[in-house]
């Protein structure tokens, strides 16, 4: 068992889900990508694997990670859902011609600042606000460079 593959299972385990083969491979593969691939490149990169599970296992279990919030799906810039297996708190930047994605942290303050924004907002339209998401919409530097 390699470092991913058990770093994989013991996030499963410590949040208390049964780490059966296919949520292991599709965390250990999102645990190795800096990238926020769409299900079909999650699936595609896992059934090149020797005794890949399934298509419809590892749908299935893609969406029962979600369900459990060991991961995270978002909608891209084009309607896509992308998922990604970092759980702290951030947003993303999405390039709007390529479609690359990136991770932005947020700093404690921002976060605060974030927090009652969402707090009046869903005062104000009666609604229990549970998460929120920051999308910042751009040229990546390879698209700008292009631009230029």
């Amino acid at each position: 068992m390699n470092a991913m593959n058990s770093a994989a299972r013991a996030r499963l385990e410590r949040m208390g889900i049964r780490p059966t083969d296919a949520r292991v491979r599709l965390l250990q593969e999102l645990l190795g990508r800096k990238d926020h691939p769409s299900a079909a490149e999650l699936i595609d990169a896992i059934r090149t694997q020797d005794e890949a599970p399934g298509v419809a296992t590892l749908h299935q279990n893609l969406a029962k990670l979600v369900e459990l919030q060991a991961i995270r799906r978002f909608v891209d810039s084009v309607g896509l859902f992308r998922f990604d297996a970092c759980l702290d708190q951030h947003h993303h930047m999405v390039c709007a011609a390529c479609g690359a994605v990136v991770d932005v942290p947020v700093s404690a303050k921002a976060r605060e600042i974030l927090e009652q924004g969402a707090m009046i907002a869903g005062e104000r339209a009666g609604w229990d606000v549970r998460s929120m998401t920051l999308r910042f919409e751009g040229l990546c530097p390879a698209c700008r460079d292009l631009e230029v």
